[in-house]
């Protein structure tokens, strides 16, 4: 019998920084995806024209709003798939239990997050950079092309929150598909019924609005915080009913 004692954290850890190495290319998977987010967005994200017999002028937006949908789905695809079999299988790599896997897989869903945010925001730069330069003949009103240290960390952190909480959604949805194989196909076919038959009352829709039209960063927070408890915690407990290996 050993006389080391192990700690959960510590297993926790260790399995965070395996999956870190392990699973790097996934993070580089976020590349081609913001490649294609810029082509898309080259052209403007929205256009708006005026004019009459002497004048026409045409108005782009150049925004990073693609590279955010983007970001945003790539973490829910990663929610997902930590929880496949062949994920879960690699945890056994160490000597660990549901909890240490699960707090691992939280570590490594947090870290995207922010790499996620970081990186949406670094695209928008280039993004402006670029309109910048191809539109030499045209005016550009720059008011918006760069940001203040406080503007930049604010932004970067409410997209992380939201980022968290993608993957979050992303994570119970993939355990509970991993516990009932048809959940993978009846809660996509309640969401889409439900946004295309209940319209503006749809409880979807409530909820996106009661996070997004949060003006308080601090309420905002708080909300995402009790959403991530939850989330997590209904994971493990889906995990927990699963087989054992």
């Amino acid at each position: 019998m050993s006389l080391t004692k192990v700690k959960v954290f510590d297993v926790a850890v260790k399995q965070y920084l395996y999956k870190m190495k392990a699973y790097m290319w996934f993070i580089f998977s976020l590349i081609p995806l913001h490649v294609l987010a810029l082509l898309l967005s080259l052209n403007g994200v929205a256009t708006s024209g005026s004019g009459n017999n002497y004048v026409s002028i045409k108005m782009k937006l150049y925004s990073n709003e693609i590279f955010i949908i983007f970001t945003l789905l790539w973490i829910l695809f990663g929610g997902v798939t930590l929880t496949t079999k062949a994920y879960r299988t690699s945890d056994f790599t160490f000597v660990s239990n549901r909890l240490s896997s699960n707090l691992s897989n939280i570590m490594y869903l947090f870290t995207l997050s922010v790499i996620g945010s970081i990186t949406c925001f670094l695209s928008g730069y280039l993004l402006r950079s670029i309109a910048y330069f191809i539109n030499t003949d045209e005016l550009i009103i720059n008011e918006a092309i760069t940001y203040t240290a406080s503007e930049l960390f604010w932004g970067i952190s409410v997209t992380a929150l939201y980022l968290c909480l993608l993957g979050a959604i992303g994570y119970a949805f993939g355990m509970l598909v991993q516990f009932f194989k048809p959940f993978a196909f009846l809660l996509p076919a309640l969401l889409f019924w439900s946004l295309l038959f209940t319209g503006g009352n749809n409880a979807v829709i409530k909820f996106v609005e009661f996070l997004v039209l949060e003006t308080s960063f601090f309420i905002f927070t708080i909300k995402i915080t009790t959403l991530l408890l939850a989330l997590f915690s209904f994971s493990f407990l889906i995990s927990n009913r699963l087989e054992v290996r």
